[in-house]
């Protein structure tokens, strides 16, 4: 999905979020790499309560 955006023009965005997947990670560096990622904040705080 995201080098199907940037095939059509979107630019990189500066800050991706997601849940702490390295997939996810692995490919916003494929597309823009100073994108800065970002894990969720209910995604750390789940992490805790476990």
């Amino acid at each position: 999905m995201l080098r199907e955006l940037s095939r059509r023009g979107m630019r990189a965005p500066a800050l991706a979020m997601g849940d702490g997947a390295l997939g996810f990670r692995a490919a916003v560096r494929d597309v823009g790499p100073q994108t800065r990622a970002q894990r969720a904040w209910v995604h750390r705080i789940g992490k805790r309560a476990e």
